[in-house]
């Protein structure tokens, strides 16, 4: 690559209008021959630049901004459905090795329905806690990541998030105070998650990524409102 000097002056020097204007004509010779010495090979692909087939990322998104609440209170984990559309990104490409994938999702929970926010105080001592810790005033989301590697499809957990039913407070356990919770309603929810590819290129298939709902106590319903679901891919 060219260089361009520009020279120093000591005091009481006194410099040329053509030592002035040196640099200036030297750096509009050297800006009409930039060389190549500096520059690796390979250093710029497509992916830099062509935003059509080769783009730095990628982006695989459902959205639904229903203002329709849909009820969920199953103990096992089910996805999340609203008007027949389940809450799913649909992927369908090989990752490479050592790359990374972010799953991220989002929410509003509507007005929620409580029957049960309180553990199982037995034993007639004040205070006294269930087998359970609270958990019947507990709902939780998690992402679930489906993929193959030539065989069979495999649905692994990639992240879980829990949310409260009632306003959290000690006496949930006092024999005296079951069930004295005050219900949160419309609060929102999210959750994001990183996961990377450790195997060889080629090997595996990201299938499809889905968001997921359950309760701890079938007598709560978790109401939803508008979610969302990403998946981005950052390719090198």
């Amino acid at each position: 690559m060219p260089i361009v000097l520009k020279p120093r002056y000591e005091p009481d020097e006194v410099p040329t209008a053509a030592d002035l204007n040196a640099p200036y004509d030297a750096l509009a010779t050297a800006s009409a021959s930039i060389s190549d010495v500096n520059t690796a090979s390979g250093w710029m692909t497509l992916k830099h630049i062509n935003t059509s087939s080769n783009q730095a990322s990628q982006i695989f998104q459902y959205q639904n901004p229903t203002t329709t609440a849909t009820s969920y209170n199953s103990t096992t984990f089910t996805t999340i459905s609203q008007g027949g559309n389940p809450a799913q990104v649909t992927l369908n490409f090989q990752p490479k090795q050592w790359e990374i994938l972010r799953l991220q999702m989002a929410g509003l929970v509507g007005e929620v329905e409580v029957e049960d926010d309180y553990d199982y105080a037995g034993g007639g001592v004040l205070y006294s806690t269930g087998p359970n810790r609270g958990k019947p005033n507990y709902y939780a989301f998690r992402i679930l990541l489906t993929y193959n590697d030539g065989g069979p499809s495999t649905t692994t957990v990639c992240g879980q998030w829990g949310y409260s039913f009632t306003t959290s407070a000690y006496e949930k356990y006092f024999v005296s105070f079951l069930g004295e919770g005050t219900s949160i309603q419309w609060q929102t929810f999210q959750g994001s998650t990183v996961i990377q590819y450790n195997g060889a290129t080629g090997t595996r298939t990201y299938e499809k990524a889905e968001l997921q709902v359950a309760v701890f106590s079938a007598a709560n319903t978790v109401n939803i409102t508008r979610h969302q679901l990403q998946a981005v891919r950052a390719k090198g």
